[in-house]
């Protein structure tokens, strides 16, 4: 009792303090430690996801996934984790996966216009037409004037060859914005699909004017022209087209085509000579160089060309069988070998 009673407050206070610390640094080393040796148990989502993000910069898709994989194991009702996993899998053409992951997104965010826009454009992909226009529907629901929704839908409807419905989409489309050059093509084509060949050159003509400087959309002005017969119009469409982009065989040999239709023979063949030197077995580039040789009254070499064609393409046998440039040739035994006569 009499060392008990030497014993002050202070001292116990002053063990228990010592005690504490001493356990203190004990749980901080045993700490360390297993820091060190399990890492992945002191992370929590955003480490996660701030790494994801940076393997996504780097082109890194499976790492990404793997963690946005326990970031969601974590926090599975957090619905942009699954909207960045499923973009991660669609970089990989997972699409079926990505899918998956995107409708759980939409099943916690059902509103969400991005994740419904992404759901559209993977089932494209997949060519899942009309699933495609039913989420591509439900974005332009949410969000009435998205460009992009319009102008998919109408490319499924393209697909689909609903050629009105899609029209219909396309016009709905420019009463947003008038000045977007890709609806005019679009709709340019869905006219020529229509066989309206004078309003699908007006489609076109008004997207040239938008964007002077695009090849192909002086291609597809080109094209409408040439089916209109306007062949000096035509010429020149083509003849911009090439000057914009050097390599387009088909521009090239369209350009011969037209040049040959206006009798400009030498230019003809200078722009065969090109087409064939992009793309050596490119069958209206020989078509073409056969209603050439014919119309300068050239039989052999017309009916060569013709022959090539044919071997590479069968459908020109068919396309010859009807054809004003070759009817001179009906009664030519060769040619009537060749088309099938």
């Amino acid at each position: 009792f009499t060392q008990l009673k030497a014993i002050s407050p202070t001292d116990l206070a002053e063990a228990s303090v010592g005690e504490l610390q001493e356990q203190y640094q004990q749980l901080q080393s045993t700490l360390e430690k297993l820091k060190e040796n399990h890492p992945k148990l002191f992370l929590d989502v955003s480490d996660y996801v701030n790494q994801a993000q940076d393997l996504m910069e780097q082109q890194r898709w499976n790492e990404a996934i793997a963690l946005y994989d326990q970031a969601i194991d974590l926090q599975p009702e957090k619905p942009e984790l699954w909207l960045e996993q499923a973009k991660a899998l669609a970089e990989l053409k997972q699409y079926e996966d990505a899918i998956a992951a995107i409708n759980k997104c939409i099943d916690l965010t059902p509103t969400n216009a991005e994740a419904w826009n992404y759901r559209g454009s993977w089932l494209k992909e997949m060519r899942r037409y009309e699933a495609a226009i039913a989420s591509f529907n439900k974005v332009i629901k949410l969000t009435p004037d998205n460009i992009s929704a319009w102008i998919n839908r109408g490319f499924m409807l393209e697909r689909l060859q609903r050629f009105e419905d899609a029209l219909t989409t396309y016009d709905k489309a420019l009463e947003i914005d008038d000045r977007a050059a890709e609806i005019w093509v679009n709709r340019g084509a869905v006219l020529g699909m229509m066989q309206r060949h004078e309003d699908a050159f007006d489609s076109f003509d008004q997207a040239v004017q938008l964007e002077p400087e695009d090849s192909m959309t002086w291609l597809n002005r080109g094209l409408a022209l040439e089916i209109l017969e306007r062949f000096d119009e035509a010429t020149e469409s083509f003849q911009k087209a090439t000057e914009l982009n050097p390599k387009s065989v088909k521009s090239w040999s369209h350009l011969g085509y037209t040049s040959t239709k206006v009798e400009d023979f030498e230019k003809a063949h200078d722009a065969f000579r090109k087409a064939l030197s992009i793309k050596a077995d490119y069958p209206h580039t020989f078509y073409s160089q056969a209603a050439c040789f014919i119309a300068q009254g050239k039989i052999d070499q017309s009916l060569e060309k013709l022959e090539q064609a044919i071997e590479i393409n069968p459908r020109y046998r068919e396309t010859a069988r009807s054809d004003p440039d070759f009817y001179e040739l009906w009664e030519d035994g060769w040619f009537r070998d060749l088309v099938g006569q």
